[in-house]
């Protein structure tokens, strides 16, 4: 059952989707442009592209001499990947939302474990700040607008507005030390390692552009119970209350003299259950759990540990369910349809205005074993094929691309939700009912591209409901029919 919008939810927001992909980056000329086009085809108005940070800047141990890292010019920055993922996402009309993260060795900070194990990895041993902030003033600076492609001459790159800092920045895979034994009890030495990178970074892409987005991690969903040396998982709510220097839970207080400067707060609710099932531990989040760092973000706001003090943007950076097939543990496709467009009502709902769905194209695997890799998700909503051209979009694509969800009212009523892939800026959205065998019309709603409407409309009981936009073919445009 999904829950019924509140008054804070009475009136209509927009809701972007988008898809974290790394496809966007890694196919050959041409398949690129494709699957760009077939995230467009599913209702994607932005992309995630990550810019891995120790693959642009120069390897080593050291800090090449007179090597410039804040200037986007400095030829040992080999840039040529992220300029044409860039350059590609904005010639398709999508925009860019870059993420980046893991540090080169130089980058690093001081007593990183000499011998790799299983809990370290190279690029997340406390990043320097600096450094980060170096490179971000850098790729900022490139993504400007105002940079020479050097690719095509008399060409500028592709503005960027949309920066992320770091991945999952809770998750020892992604930053190390989560925590540190000090006088016999554990210190979580992440967290507040993260907020300096945070801030570093906040002011350097201010400076170079004061419209400069900036989106504080996206939070991973699960924590560990105790604290372990170097790994770990820091549950998100616990994570971010120490971020904005908050303790308590029922009334929160300062807990610090410092500040966390963002624009954005992203989280990664992954879910065990489908879109409605809370997380049972309190600090972690799930889809329907994004209250819980919300309240804390309002509460920094307040007692001034969040800077700027103005409202704060939420988003999802990744979120989806793998099918079976390819994986023998995933959902049924219909399932993850359902899933997906629940979730993005419950996401809406809770103040979510971006929502990122891990993959565009599931990443295949010629085995079963292979299938259930967590490298090689599932959660596309395509099917994949053995060439781009050959996948098949899975019922989840019609979701994406026109999320709709009537919720029962009194008296044979609903209230319908939905966010319509208009053809032009504006369309009919025609809602109708499934009776004697035929769809026949219920609602004529007017509706904007890409904005959400609501409308109360006469449903029967335990009925068949479907959406399409009026203005085109009857069988295009038309949402997954939805049971009452």
């Amino acid at each position: 059952m999904l829950l019924v919008p509140t008054a804070a939810s009475a009136q209509p927001r927009s809701l972007a989707r988008g898809f974290a992909e790394s496809a966007f980056r890694t196919l050959p000329d041409g398949e690129r442009e494709r699957a760009l086009g077939n995230a467009r085809s599913a209702g994607a108005t932005f992309v995630r592209l990550d810019i891995v940070w120790r693959a642009v800047a120069p390897a080593g141990r050291r800090k090449p001499l007179g090597f410039h890292a804040s200037s986007p010019a400095d030829p040992r920055y080999n840039w040529s990947e992220p300029d044409r993922a860039v350059r590609e996402a904005v010639t398709a009309g999508l925009a860019p939302l870059v993420i980046v993260y893991y540090a080169p060795d130089w980058g690093e900070g001081r007593g990183r474990p000499r011998r790799r194990t299983s809990f370290t990895r190279p690029g997340v041993w406390r990043p320097q700040p600096r450094e980060l902030a170096a490179f971000l003033t850098a790729a900022s600076k490139r993504y400007s607008g105002r940079f020479a492609d050097p690719a095509h001459p008399g060409r500028r790159l592709p503005r960027v507005r949309n920066w992320q800092v770091w991945n999952e920045p809770n998750l020892w895979p992604f930053l190390q030390p989560q925590w540190r034994r000090v006088r016999g009890r554990w210190v979580a030495t992440g967290v507040t390692h993260y907020r300096k990178m945070l801030n570093a970074s906040y002011r350097a892409l201010k400076q170079v552009n004061r419209s400069n987005r900036v989106i504080a991690g996206g939070l991973a969903p699960f924590g560990d119970p105790r604290p372990t040396r170097n790994g770990g998982r820091v549950a998100p709510a616990r994570f971010l209350r120490a971020l904005l220097c908050l303790r308590g839970r029922r009334s929160l207080r300062r807990a610090c003299r410092s500040s966390t400067s963002f624009d954005v707060y992203a989280f990664h609710p992954y879910s065990l259950g489908g879109p409605t099932r809370r997380a049972l531990n309190p600090d972690d989040t799930t889809i329907p759990d994004a209250h819980k760092l919300t309240r804390l973000v309002r509460a920094g706001t307040r007692r001034g540990t969040v800077r700027p003090r103005r409202a704060k943007g939420l988003w999802v950076t990744e979120m989806g369910w793998d099918t079976r097939p390819p994986n023998p543990h995933g959902l049924r496709p219909r399932t993850q349809a359902r899933y997906v467009n629940d979730a993005l009502f419950v996401l809406w709902r809770s103040g979510v205005s971006h929502a990122t769905n891990l993959l565009m194209r599931d990443l295949g695997g010629e085995t079963a074993r292979q299938a259930i890799d967590p490298q090689r998700r599932q959660s596309g909503v395509f099917f994949r094929g053995r060439t781009l051209a050959l996948d098949k979009p899975k019922p989840s694509f019609f979701a994406m691309r026109f999320p709709f969800v009537v919720l029962p009212r009194s008296g044979g009523r609903g209230r319908a939700w939905g966010v319509p892939p208009c053809p032009l800026a504006s369309c009919t959205v025609v809602i109708e009912r499934r009776r004697g065998g035929r769809w026949t019309p219920v609602a004529s709603v007017p509706a904007r591209r890409g904005q959400v409407f609501l409308r109360t409309i006469k449903t029967g009981r335990r009925s068949l409901l479907r959406a399409r936009i009026a203005e085109t073919d009857i069988s295009s445009l038309t949402t997954v029919p939805r049971r009452l």
